[in-house]
């Protein structure tokens, strides 16, 4: 195969339409290799590998369906260009197509009277400038999640994903964990050594934070030094280890300012989801008390905000207090 040549496949179980797409794409004077399929199912095997530049498709059920060929390519979220080539103008299947993502729409009848080049390069510049729309969106999009101080996710994308998440841990079953956290001292710090410092005081713990917990949980920015941690399939005894590991990390990076060694340490709220919450507020509310305790107790440490699982919906809430070393 030809480096430079375009990938089409043909999805069409008649022989003898077969052969006069072929036919027709070898006179329209583009370097081609076409590939050739009798029904959906072959040719969606073939498609999970991204080898394919263009697909041309019929619509003669159930053999071959341009509808769910497009509804599984959207599903592989696979941004292929996928004409319609058919002999009948079925004006419903020709909009569900479309609506489907379909690129374009032609009647076997018209190839002798179209310049299917022009077809094919108009089609495959538009799947381009598709692409590069998405991209931009996407980068746009991730843009608009993140803190730009710490490259973390930011208030906004916090909030969504525990909307997210209740909703899916609520609907399995599954545990779902927070846990908030606040830096010890970091307004002193921030007077005495400057604005530009306690930016790079918190940018450093951004990168402690998203270097200490799994891949699946998600690290934002709650606002000024404030952090929240959110974390799927993780119970309340999985989540003290968590917060465990992020204190001892904090502490053992303290600030250098020059010959000046700051010592930064953390306060954390642990809160887990429990059968008696409404909604995902009620973990930042609890997770939140638990840090107000925190703090109030010394500091450098994490507190659980414990709820018994047979507690009524008002009962009575206890604490566990999890300490954590003295700066030395």
């Amino acid at each position: 195969m030809e480096k430079n040549n375009l990938r089409i496949l043909l999805i069409d179980p008649e022989p003898s339409d077969q052969n006069t797409i072929k036919k027709t794409l070898d006179q329209c004077g583009l370097p081609i290799d076409l590939e050739i399929s009798n029904s959906t199912d072959l040719a969606l095997e073939s498609l999970q590998k991204p080898e394919v530049d263009l697909v041309f498709s019929d619509h003669l059920p159930p053999q071959v369906s341009a509808i769910r060929l497009l509804q599984t390519l959207r599903e592989r979220e696979i941004c292929l260009p996928v004409v319609l080539l058919t002999r009948e103008s079925h004006l419903p299947v020709i909009r569900e197509t479309f609506k489907l993502g379909a690129s374009d729409y032609l009647l076997k009848e018209e190839l002798q009277t179209i310049s299917l080049a022009d077809v094919i390069s108009s089609t495959l510049e538009r799947n381009r400038n598709r692409n590069e729309s998405h991209r931009t969106w996407q980068q746009l999009k991730e843009k608009a999640n993140r803190d730009s101080l710490t490259g973390l996710y930011n208030r906004h994308f916090l909030v969504e994903a525990l909307e997210r998440e209740f909703l899916r841990t609520r609907r399995y079953g599954r545990p779902l964990s927070l846990m908030i956290i606040d830096l010890d001292g970091f307004k002193a710090i921030n007077d005495n050594c400057g604005h530009q410092k306690g930016d790079q005081i918190l940018s450093n713990i951004g990168y402690l934070l998203g270097q200490s917990v799994r891949h699946i949980d998600i690290v934002a920015r709650y606002g000024g030094d404030e952090f929240i941690v959110l974390l799927p399939e993780t119970d309340l005894n999985a989540a003290t280890k968590i917060s465990h590991r992020i204190l001892q990390e904090i502490r053992r990076n303290p600030f250098l300012d020059g010959k000046k060694i700051f010592p930064l340490s953390a306060s954390i709220g642990i809160s887990s989801l429990h059968p008696s919450h409404k909604g995902p507020s009620e973990l930042l509310k609890e997770a939140d008390k638990a840090l107000y305790l925190a703090k109030g107790r010394g500091r450098n440490r994490a507190v659980v905000f414990h709820k018994p699982a047979g507690d009524p919906k008002n009962g009575s809430l206890s604490t566990q207090l999890i300490l954590g070393k003295p700066i030395l």
